[in-house]
């Protein structure tokens, strides 16, 4: 598993370019603004909601609980005389992205100005006050929800597109 947020994967499929674009539309609806989940929904969805195009497609699951480090996945398709092959991309949104540098950016600059009351108390040998490390904890705890969150939705899409391209993963 990558540490960071991200996935680049490229597949390698027998299929058509044609067949692999068909297979996605069949799992892929229009994205909607609002969608209703869990009781009030009739769960009559696809599961997937995006765009396909000629050659690509930029889609994310539809889930019915909340995930803001769900990945935005963008593919692309090349087709050569022996086999297809699918480039895919897996990112966080760039919403999240942005917010997430300057939450850790405003978390790391905290945790300059601790740095001299951390001297202070191992110079008095005094008992580590907790409120102290806050800010580093809030910096582990948010990087490894991130990370965790996102290759949990993540590996479920890349064991989907595995079955649908009924692909070989190259490396």
């Amino acid at each position: 598993m990558n540490i960071l947020p991200y996935e680049n994967l490229t597949y390698k499929t027998h299929l058509s370019k044609d067949e692999i674009l068909k297979r996605v539309r069949n799992e892929t609806e229009p994205k909607q603004w609002i969608r209703m989940t869990g009781i009030f929904s009739s769960g009559n969805h696809k599961a997937y909601e995006g765009v396909v195009n000629e050659n690509s497609f930029k889609i994310s699951r539809i889930i019915s609980y909340r995930n803001s480090f769900l990945p935005r996945i963008e593919g692309k398709i090349e087709e050569n005389k022996e086999s297809t092959l699918i480039h895919i991309k897996m990112r966080l949104h760039t919403f999240v992205i942005v917010f997430l540098a300057i939450w850790l950016s405003f978390m790391f600059v905290a945790t300059l100005f601790l740095i001299p009351i951390f001297r202070q108390e191992m110079e008095n040998q005094s008992i580590f006050n907790l409120a102290s490390f806050t800010p580093f904890l809030m910096i582990l705890i948010i990087s490894v929800v991130t990370v965790l969150a996102f290759h949990y939705e993540g590996n479920k899409s890349k064991i989907f597109f595995e079955n649908i391209f009924e692909v070989e993963k190259e490396d």
